[in-house]
């Protein structure tokens, strides 16, 4: 018997991954673009809706850094990075009824253009790209798992005063961010004195959907005066955590309601659920000017209208930590993937919707983040012991219950797994 040769990387689709990469998988790491690609790849073969004929091409997760290198002002002129890469795809890139792109985008700290805030995967799907050249408009719609959004009421700031009560104490909300997840809440209390100190601002509270957001928010104050009789005021910044799955635009802050210092009003204020990022803009007009490119590739009567090219938000669950991301990508992909094409007409033509379950929220990532780890071990485990023969794509051709096995770990959904094995125990 020989002995069991062990492997450091694996292949699959002439896409790598190593032991290094697949400690990435592991919980409070960002997944890296050699995982990204692997498992895209992985996915398609195993998991479309139709593997002959999949719904979507899911492009190199390097491919939009590439695009917009070198100073390319225009998709025009980055095709010309990236022409090399697409040209053997069959039976034509804008053949497919979606493509997927992962972007890695840099983010800037609003406050200091100059410092970067890390790095953040998102995912543009662009449905229906030949419609462009049919009179009809191609949807890039943006899956983005940290939506980030602001909304600043500093010339009219959102006023109330403390309820039933003569004397100056009042409330003052001058602007509200979110990303994924975490709400910030700007505001500025005053009160005279006659009532008494200004309440713990910890004790403010924010609904959504008339259910209140259950957690003490995080504090953070500029102007911390406070004490009897004497005028006082509280000037920062409260953070709350949201439940990663709320969708919500519009939200309801209370301040520091108080049986001792009297209650105040609540304040509503609302975000636009669909508004585009500079990023998400950009990234739409250098793909119109790509596909119009990659369209010439081949005769055609029709002329590719790259101003029908147009962005859509989707209002999707939102990640509940800071390195999830690379995950939602794959996963919104595996999604798209499996629904196949009668998904993505429907998407075409309600590309905003905003459907219960229609894409993966933070259980079915944190689920899928366990299974790619397992996936993984297993496909190694398989690699060594076929004597190190690293393309694990030859020996699924082999094994069918390790392709079974592998396909599992890209589909099955939480608690799957716990069902099977009582159902297999009684």
């Amino acid at each position: 018997m020989e002995p069991v040769k062990a492997v450091n990387e694996i292949i699959f689709n002439r896409s790598p991954i190593t032991l290094a990469d697949s400690i990435r998988l592991q919980d409070g790491n960002d997944l890296n673009d050699a995982l990204l690609d692997f498992f895209t790849k992985l996915g398609t073969a195993l998991v479309a809706d139709d593997v002959q004929s999949p719904c979507a091409y899911t492009l190199s997760s390097l491919f939009y850094g590439k695009l917009s290198g070198g100073n390319a002002k225009s998709g025009e002129e980055g095709w010309e990075n990236v022409k090399s890469w697409t040209r053997r795809i069959k039976p034509g890139l804008l053949r497919y009824p979606a493509i997927a792109v992962p972007i890695n985008e840099t983010l800037i700290d609003p406050d200091n253009k100059k410092k970067t805030l890390g790095n953040h995967w998102w995912l543009a799907l662009v449905l229906n790209p030949e419609n462009a050249a049919r009179g009809k408009q191609c949807t890039v719609v943006c899956l983005d798992s940290m939506k980030r959004r602001t909304t600043s009421f500093e010339e009219e700031p959102h006023a109330v005063e403390m309820r039933n009560t003569p004397s100056n104490y009042k409330c003052e909300v001058t602007k509200i961010e979110q990303a994924a997840h975490r709400l910030w809440v700007n505001f500025d209390v005053q009160g005279d004195g006659t009532m008494g100190e200004l309440a713990d601002a910890r004790l403010s509270r924010i609904k959504v959907d008339n259910e209140e957001v259950v957690g003490t928010p995080e504090l953070a104050l500029t102007i911390n005066n406070n004490g009897p009789n004497q005028p006082c005021r509280f000037e920062g910044q409260l953070e709350f955590h949201l439940d990663g799955r709320c969708r919500a635009s519009t939200f309801e802050f209370t301040y520091a309601n108080s049986t001792t210092q009297g209650t105040y009003p609540p304040i509503e204020f609302t975000f636009d659920a669909f508004n585009l990022s500079k990023m998400q803009k950009t990234v739409t007009r250098l793909l119109g000017g790509f596909l119009k490119k990659e369209w010439g590739r081949e005769v055609h009567k029709a002329e590719f209208d790259k101003k029908r090219v147009r962005a859509a938000m989707l209002n999707t669950p939102q990640q509940e930590n800071l390195y999830d991301c690379g995950v939602f990508v794959l996963e919104n992909v595996l999604t798209a993937l499996q629904k196949g094409k009668s998904f993505i007409d429907k998407l075409t033509d309600d590309p905003t919707t905003e459907e219960d379950g229609l894409w993966p929220g933070q259980a079915e990532v944190k689920h899928r983040r366990t299974r790619l780890c397992d996936c993984l071990l297993m496909m190694f485990q398989a690699c060594a012991q076929a004597g190190g023969n690293k393309d694990i794509g030859q020996l699924m051709e082999k094994d069918p219950e390790l392709r079974e096995k592998v396909r599992e770990c890209l589909t099955d959904l939480p608690g799957e797994n716990q069902a099977k094995r009582l159902k297999t125990e009684a």
